[in-house]
């Protein structure tokens, strides 16, 4: 038996919380990590809490970055 506390009381970020995230995540194309053409990132929040886990680039197929990806059926 641990006396670690449940993963819910511990903050994005503390020693202990289940997770290691970095602050800020861009989109994944071609392999390679590119940031959003617009420089938009939304907040992930957790539902837990509500607290912020990281940053998410905010993308969309319009963006120009997206225009060379194929189209999926």
């Amino acid at each position: 038996m641990t006396n670690n506390p449940p993963s819910a009381q511990i903050k994005p970020g503390e020693y202990g919380f289940p997770l290691k995230l970095k602050a800020r995540y861009d989109n994944f194309i071609g392999g390679e990590w590119v940031a959003p053409a617009d420089g938009e990132y939304y907040q992930n929040l957790t539902p837990v809490t509500g607290q912020l886990l990281c940053e998410v680039a905010s993308s969309a197929n319009e963006t120009s970055i997206w225009r060379w990806m194929l189209r999926t059926k």
